[in-house]
């Protein structure tokens, strides 16, 4: 596996000479693309007194040109650092942060601007993004006047277009800069316009500037106000959030007068146990939830509450089963896979997975996950416990990543897709763990392609004719990885070859995507030695822009 921006700055930062420092510093700028590579450069640049002031300035300048391409604030407030700082430059660090005001003030003419536009809503820059600017001039250069000018831009923006949660967290800031009277000011003024999903965000503002019964009253009136559990259980939250139990309990009672559907009950047990009200009120919601689940999907949910949360087994084996194994299929196999790692991840690494999202909510993804493995079944879609650490295990890159971890979390994510998942993102990271992982894992890795490339309707099932594409293209790499010589392949490239149009798309589906980089590796490392095979060749032609990343 090639090494990352984040290997190369590891490297420097643990470099024992002059020589090694520099050309890891040097690998780690020519593979920097985004301004927060850069950032990463130019932080182990910056903590290393051997680098010479022109080299540091230079990485500075880089990452201040694409802080403003990125419209990433962090770009612009870390050259200001390295400015001010190791350059004792504070002209240029002025010059960085003021340059991060004229980049803030422009529209967004980027992806996100236009889809804002589209919505209705501003595609200038966010309040939370001018408080951190104004945060950089008084932090790095004592600029109290500067940060008013910030938080002044801010909150005009804010008004301009009734934003209550943005007027919030402006008013926070005027707190913390010892302007309470202001703060209190703009909270009156974003309560005329707070949306009441925002509630909590008001409730926050007013606690931080040191009216708590202010925090209460507009608890209480969001409660009033509720209409659906998802309003009440955001009071709940909040109020746990305050400390505050005994109102969270009181305002459950609320939420149970809004409840109809299991998926409403399931989402106060779900509520009153990360609040921490009680097991009494986490079983009664099961209970009910139990009582009104109609639809398969409905007492799958009700038998993982009772196991997960309540650790009781019994009762979820009376409402029916947590999952169901993988699809069975002559063509390929959704098991083999599956059942290696699963045998093998062993708790330690489920324990590091599930703690992946900073440690939140750990506990209740870990259940989700050691249930999966001790069964070899999978839930028919996947919650946010265990799919949001999963999702970010898969990101896992570089010479430190854990490819076994990284594996079970992609065949995973490939076998329950949600509406947020691509193959072409998924299975290529897991073909190039599999690869890592080398022997079985990779005729495992190639079966479940196969598999995939099947197309099949249902639920939590791959259904357009692209994701087929991609997983013959995977089980086409796969094959040329671990037999390069067999017969197999030109019949793949053959099939691939047959669905010229869906190849041309797929291409620019692959070089637009999340892991264009690394299919660009494996394409290249396993397919471009092949190209002497008229179908390989065929293939690896209608990939221009897909090897272009390698």
């Amino acid at each position: 596996m090639k090494r990352t921006v984040a290997d190369w700055a590891r490297l420097a930062d643990e470099a024992a000479d002059e020589r090694t420092l520099t050309q890891a510093l040097d690998r780690a700028g020519e593979l920097a693309q985004t301004c927060h590579d850069l950032r990463v450069v130019l932080r182990s640049a910056s903590a290393r007194e051997e680098v010479p002031p022109a080299k540091l300035a230079a990485i500075a300048d880089r990452t201040l040109e694409a802080a403003a391409r990125d419209r990433d604030v962090w770009g612009f407030r870390d050259a200001a650092v390295v400015r001010a700082g190791r350059l004792a430059d504070h002209a240029g660090a002025r010059a960085a942060l003021e340059l991060g005001e004229t980049t803030l003030r422009a529209p967004r003419t980027d992806a996100l601007g236009l889809a804002a536009l589209s919505l209705g809503l501003p595609n200038a820059a966010r309040a939370y993004e001018w408080i951190l600017l104004g945060e950089g001039h008084r932090q790095i250069l004592g600029d109290e006047p500067a940060q008013r000018r910030c938080l002044a831009q801010a909150r005009a923006d804010a008004t301009e277009h009734g934003l209550g949660g943005e007027l919030c967290d402006v008013a926070s800031a005027y707190v913390v800069l010892g302007d309470a009277e202001v703060g209190r000011e703009l909270l009156a003024q974003a309560e005329a316009c707070t949306e009441p999903a925002e509630a909590w965000s008001l409730a926050n503002a007013w606690r931080a500037a040191a009216r708590p019964d202010e925090a209460t009253r507009v608890l209480e009136m969001a409660l009033r106000r509720a209409e659906t559990v998802e309003d009440a259980v955001r009071v709940i939250r909040a109020y746990a959030s305050h400390q505050l139990r005994e109102a969270a309990r009181a305002a459950l009672g609320r939420a149970q007068e809004l409840a109809r559907s299991a998926s409403d009950w399931l989402a106060l047990g779900d509520c009153a146990l990360d609040a921490g009200l009680g097991t009494d009120l986490v079983r009664e919601a099961v209970e009910r939830a139990e009582a009104v689940a109609t639809t398969p999907e409905e007492k799958q949910d009700v038998a993982k509450a009772y196991a997960h949360w309540l650790g009781d087994a019994d009762a979820a084996a009376r409402v029916g089963p947590r999952g169901a194994r993988p699809v069975a299929s002559t063509a390929g196999s959704a098991t083999a896979l599956f059942d290696w790692l699963r045998a093998r991840v062993g708790r330690e690494r489920l324990a590091q997975i599930a703690a992946a999202d900073y440690g939140a909510d750990r506990d209740k993804h870990l259940a989700a996950l050691e249930d999966i493995v001790a069964t070899g079944e999978l839930p028919r879609t996947l919650g946010w416990e265990p799919h949001e650490v999963l999702a970010l295990t898969r990101w896992q890159e570089g010479e430190h990543t854990d490819h076994l971890a990284r594996a079970f979390a992609c065949v995973v994510l490939c076998l329950v897709p949600s509406g947020l998942d691509e193959l072409a993102t998924n299975g290529v990271i897991l073909a190039d763990s599999a690869i890592a992982l080398g022997g079985d894992v990779t005729e495992h890795a190639e079966e479940l392609a196969v598999f995939l490339s099947t197309p099949r309707q249902g639920p939590g099932e791959w259904d357009s004719g692209q994701e087929t594409t991609v997983a013959r293209l995977l089980a086409l790499v796969l094959r040329a990885a671990r037999a390069p010589e067999d017969d197999v392949i030109d019949a793949r490239a053959g099939h691939l070859v047959e669905a010229a149009a869906d190849l041309a798309e797929l291409d620019a589906e692959l070089a637009g995507g999340l892991r264009a980089r690394v299919w660009a590796e494996l394409i290249e490392a396993y397919l471009a030695p092949l190209s002497g095979r008229p179908n390989v060749r065929v293939v690896l032609d209608a990939l221009p822009l897909t090897r272009a990343h390698a």
